[in-house]
């Protein structure tokens, strides 16, 4: 695994709300390097419109994102421009026939990321701001055994 570029996932996205969405493409960037017994991961998912770059200005020595000491990875949500939205979908999923891809489908999509591409079992923490804290939330409710510990920062359990 690259650290510190920018890569992607591809694979066909079984969506909670019905027909697939092919080729689905969920960016992600990690910063940090993941330690031998894999323990060090920290999940830090984007928020709505949010990108990878924008939770930067947290992952910081002597932060609680401390790359120097832990494995973080941020996986942009579905719709944000970067991962699978309308505007960057080939038709026929472009623009506005891009079907609704739900707080479960990203968490879903991410899961297979962290287990079959990473290898990681479990995460030292979850961690969210507003629709990533949704994200985070999400997470304990489908994987409890994968997250011991959560940090939601404005989040809220469903989207007003």
């Amino acid at each position: 695994m690259a650290n510190g570029e920018v890569q992607e996932f591809v694979a066909d996205l079984a969506r909670q709300g019905g027909a697939a969405l092919p080729d689905a493409r969920l960016v992600y960037k990690t910063y940090g390097t993941l330690n031998a017994d894999r323990s060090n991961a920290i999940l830090y998912p984007t928020r709505f419109g949010g990108t990878h770059e924008q939770n930067e200005f947290l992952i910081r020595p002597g932060f609680a994102r401390d790359a120097e000491r832990c494995f973080i990875i941020v996986p942009n949500m579905f719709g944000n421009g970067v991962s699978s939205s309308p505007s960057n979908t080939p038709d026929p999923c472009g623009r506005g026939a891009f079907p609704a891809i739900t707080i479960y489908d990203n968490v879903r999509f991410q899961h297979r990321l962290i287990t079959d591409v990473l290898g990681i079992e479990r995460f030292a923490m979850v961690v969210g701001w507003s629709m990533g804290a949704q994200q985070a939330f999400q997470w304990a409710c489908l994987y409890p055994d994968m997250v011991p510990r959560l940090a939601c920062l404005c989040g809220t359990a469903k989207t007003a």
